[in-house]
């Protein structure tokens, strides 16, 4: 609708109204000025005007509000004055979304409604689409709208269609941002086209020729015919086979493809000119497919859509889409799917039964497992990580519903950031946690801005941790790009407004195939390669969730457990008469919806791309992450009750000597002895921890707590324990003192007992003490130190890493040759042996891998042995059959060979070899090498293969393959 023709036809009162909500208020009365001669908006164009605005402008007349000039001309010419002061201004965007702000929820979501459908709707979709039940009830919703300028009405009249129009300003289409799920319907394009492409769609695809000129009308005519069940399959029907093959595809890949995927469908990749040229006409005359993106370089990279209404229509069975904004906002609801939802998901499209909140809850948990690594020996993985087995002992003690990949990013996060370090192969709490957990709100900042720069940390991979995975996954997405564009779509939600996932999901996969390219295909590269639908998943369900952004709603807890880690096969195969959505969502029990938190809509209202500029203005206080609460509460069951904006510093030193209890909006801890204990190895004193009891306890410390903490401070340190390296059991006590004056010895003497036994250092060398005694005429008896006996009768052996490669090398030679054999050689004792004996060190290395080569080394000696002996054995019968052939009497003249011999012709050196292989004769014969050289062989033939013959040659005693066109002489 042409927002000059309104305001042409609108009285000075109506103008007034509006323009005292728009908040314009012109510089003078401009009913004093109107007396004064001012040029008039309806002798020039305003600059402002879309082209063909006039034509436009006769092809429908406003609906009411007409201007009666001729009553009175001073009115009619103020009018005049304030509709040219209004009209550039109320295209702009400042003054549009300060107007557009203070209207209510419900009237923001009408203009919504019109917007996603290019601006205009006929009164009657108007009614069904907005959910009312006549037209009398949608007046009055409306007239609010009207009388402040947003929504107009007018009447088209024209031979090919007549419709009364409700309709929002053109420049307020393009001016009004759409959440992303309510954009891509057919009443949008066909507005943005020209009338002698909406002519051509006409001509093309229903087979008229509309002779009008009036936009307006061919677009309603067009969406009309197109949205209607009926029609569309007859348009359908009505394209050639190619052109609905095509149609199809695009329809398979979520209603978006890109140009060139629909070119490039052979095997071979040549260019089709006649799939070209069918593509194109689909494209530009056919009303079914536009071009979502006409700014790439190359026509070819563009992308295609099918209207998200038009696609519903098909999809659904070819039931017309008549969904209302609502409905819009949940993907699946309507009769659409009324057949295929669950009772489950139709609740849970209304109001979510489960609702998870981590707002309150991300850097608490990050104390926790800080403390809990502190306080336990969590060992450093070779690949640099935490163990799977740590994390899932972690993630029960921090709050509801969190998996161990929860407790990985966080640990990932720590290790980036140098909170932890390794020390040995243990990981240990850096002496920077202590300042760091002080900056308050700077830890959400910092953990903020890892996780949007931070590739280490990848949602396409199931695991989350790209770094410390046993094998690196290769060809992942740039997931950087697409957090950033889940977020840039987040900005545009409403507030306060549960949004479905498969909505989401559905209205971004475009903007993924836009802005990543190569990631909107589902066929996955490589195992690691999820679908973008699941890392989005991942996206929203995990990261944005655990960060505080979004409050998630689910079914049940078990669904929230697994969503962001389903692999590819999750995703159901392509069913035409399902909507897309359908099937990438797998399993209907997976669906959840979303909705910002406060904080969610603080950071993303701001510059989040920015994190020193977002959190210098944003306060403590307006964030639940500033650690500003100093004070908690100590009940007299030991129980200690903190809030969820407890300081962190003080939080993790109470985690040091107290046990978690439960972690929700408060978080309890409970203090034991076992506790109060750990807290006094951790290197916490007694005092310390009642100066900080006392110093946040709201009321008095209970008594039971100074006197828990008191006896753990009373029998901490009654006993030492120490490490040693031997000991000198000592008869005479004079011996003892000789030995301590000993200058050699007394180094290596840690500490004497009872005058009688003298323990070793660590570092002892019990070679050089043994020398020195006998040098001063002892002869002392000593422990052998690669065998010990224990008082239970077991022996403990001790051996060099040589030593044991080569002992189990042994038994799995042992092993090998009984395999071998197929026989049981040693009574099958040596493989139990192996495994007990291999599995004594497998936390630090493997010597299976050592033991293993050097035995298949020797099973090779001896294979070599075993073939020495056979060839000698061999050698030694041949002879003893060649004696005895010389033995034998000779054979009668009739058995002599009757043809050449020697032979020099093909032919004859194959009759004369036939008759050697029958008669089991040596041959002896002049035969050319490849490069040409001469050698005189004795063989015996065995058999023919091809052109060449199969003999042992006696000479090397290997059998050969001998070319006969190459044998130049043969005889016996």
């Amino acid at each position: 609708m042409k927002l000059k023709t309104h305001l042409r036809q609108t009285p000075l009162e109506h103008l007034r109204e509006i323009a005292d909500f728009w908040g314009l208020k012109p510089p003078v009365d401009l009913t004093e000025a109107a007396a004064e001669p001012t040029p008039s908006i309806l002798e020039e164009p305003d600059e402002l005007d879309e082209p063909g605005e006039e034509e436009a402008g006769e092809a429908a007349a406003p609906a009411g509000n007409g201007r009666q000039s001729a009553a009175d001309p001073a009115a009619d010419a103020a009018a005049a004055a304030l509709a040219d002061f209004l009209y550039p201004r109320m295209q702009t965007a400042p003054h549009l979304r300060a107007a557009f702000d203070r209207l209510e929820p419900g009237q923001r979501q009408l203009i919504y409604l019109l917007t996603l459908h290019g601006g205009e709707l006929p009164a009657d979709e108007m009614r069904r689409r907005g959910g009312f039940d006549n037209l009398q009830q949608m007046a009055a919703a409306l007239e609010p709208l009207e009388r402040r300028g947003f929504v107009w009405r007018e009447k088209v009249r024209d031979k090919l269609i007549t419709v009364e129009l409700v309709g929002i300003a053109e420049p307020f289409v393009r001016l009004i941002e759409l959440p992303p799920y309510w954009q891509g319907f057919l009443g949008f394009y066909l507005q943005e086209l020209g009338t002698d492409e909406l002519r051509a769609i006409a001509r093309h695809t229903l087979g008229e020729r509309p002779t009008t000129r009036k936009k307006q009308a061919l677009v309603h005519y067009l969406r009309k015919r197109l949205l209607d069940p009926r029609a569309l399959q007859e348009i359908l029907a009505g394209r050639d086979g190619l052109q609905r093959e095509m149609f199809q595809q695009i329809l398979s890949r979520n209603g978006v493809c890109a140009w060139k995927d629909l070119l490039d469908s052979g095997a071979h990749k040549k260019f089709d000119h006649v799939r070209a040229e069918r593509l194109r006409d689909l494209v530009e005359n056919s009303g079914l497919v536009f071009v979502l993106n006409k700014n790439a370089a190359n026509k070819y990279n563009n992308l295609l859509m099918v209207p998200r209404d038009l696609a519903h229509t098909i999809q659904s069975g070819y039931r017309r889409d008549e969904r209302t904004l609502e409905e819009l906002s949940r993907l699946g609801g309507g009769e659409a799917r009324a057949g295929s939802r669950s009772a489950a998901s139709d609740q849970l499209a209304q109001r979510p039964g489960v609702i998870l909140d981590n707002s309150n809850n991300i850097l608490r948990d990050l104390a926790i497992v800080l403390a809990w690594i502190q306080r336990n020996h969590v060992k450093m993985l070779n690949n640099g990580g935490v163990g799977r087995n740590d994390l899932k002992k972690i993630a029960p003690l921090l709050s509801h519903n969190k998996t161990p990949k929860y407790v990985a990013l966080l640990v990932l996060f720590a290790i980036s950031r140098k909170l932890i370090i390794s020390v040995g192969d243990q990981w240990r709490v850096s002496g920077t946690l202590g300042p760091w957990l002080d900056r308050g709100q700077g830890c959400y900042r910092d953990l903020w801005e890892f996780w949007l720069n931070a590739n280490e940390w990848n949602e396409e991979y199931i695991d989350g941790d790209v770094i410390h995975a046993d094998n690196y996954p290769q060809n992942l997405i740039s997931v950087t790009e697409l957090r950033k564009l889940v977020l840039r779509m987040l900005e545009k939600l409403p507030p306060d407004q549960w949004i479905d996932f498969e909505t989401f999901a559905a209205s971004l996969l475009p903007r993924v195939a836009l802005e990543i390219p190569g990631r909107n295909d589902i066929t996955p590269t490589d195992k690691h390669n999820r679908h973008p639908s699941l890392i989005m998943e991942s996206v929203l369900a995990e990261s944005l969730y655990w960060l505080g952004l979004i409050v998630l709603g689910v079914a049940d807890l078990d669904v929230a457990r697994r969503l962001g880690s389903r692999p590819n096969e999750a995703i159901a195969p392509y069913d035409p008469a399902h909507p897309f959505l359908a099937r990438q969502m797998g399993e209907e029990n997976f669906m959840f919806s979303f909705r910002l938190t406060e904080q969610g809509r603080q950071i993303l209202g701001r510059p989040w791309l920015e994190p020193d500029r977002l959190f210098a203005r944003m306060p403590d206080p307006e964030l639940p992450f500033g650690g500003s609460a100093d004070f908690f509460t100590v009940q007299p069951n030991l129980e200690i009750v903190t809030p969820p904006d407890f300081n962190l510093a003080r939080f993790f030193k109470l985690l040091m000597f107290t046990d978690i209890k439960k972690v929700d909006i408060m978080t309890t801890l409970s203090i034991s002895r076992e506790s109060v204990r750990s807290g006094l190895d951790n290197g916490l004193s007694a005092e310390a921890m009642l100066a900080l009891l006392e110093e946040c306890s709201r009321k008095q410390l209970p008594e039971t707590v100074r006197q828990i903490i008191g006896e753990c401070e009373l029998r901490h340190g009654e006993l030492d324990m120490g490490l040693c390296g031997g000991f000198l059991k000592v008869t005479d006590r004079l011996r003892v003192e000789e030995l301590r004056a000993n200058p050699k010895i007394a180094p290596s003497i840690k500490d004497v007992f009872d005058e009688r036994l003298i323990l070793l250092s660590r570092t002892a060398d019990f070679k050089k003490i043994v020398r020195e005694l006998q040098r001063m005429g002892f002869m002392p008896r000593i422990d052998s130190d690669s065998l010990y006996v224990t008082n239970d009768g077991l022996f403990q052996i001790t051996l060099r890493a040589e030593e044991l490669y080569d002992l189990l090398a042994l038994i799995r030679f042992a092993i090998m040759m009984e395999e071998e054999s197929e026989v049981s050689l040693f009574d099958d004792r040596p493989r139990p042996l192996f495994e007990r004996l291999s599995a004594t060190a497998q936390e630090r290395f493997n010597p299976k891998f050592y033991a293993e080569s050097i035995a298949k080394a020797f099973f090779g000696n001896y294979e070599k042995f075993q073939k020495k002996v056979v060839d000698e054995a061999s050698r030694k019968h041949k002879k003893q059959v060649s004696r005895l052939l010389a033995q034998m009497p000779r054979r009668r003249e009739e058995d002599v060979y009757k043809g050449a011999n020697p032979a020099s012709e093909p032919a004859d050196v194959m009759k004369l070899l036939r008759y050697a292989i029958e008669h089991e004769l040596s041959v002896k014969m002049q035969y050319e090498r490849t490069n040409g050289e001469l050698t005189e062989d004795t063989i015996e033939p065995e058999a023919f293969q091809g052109r060449k013959i199969y003999a042992l040659c006696a000479d090397d005693d290997e059998h050969r393959l001998f070319a006969i066109d190459r044998i130049r002489r043969a005889g016996f």
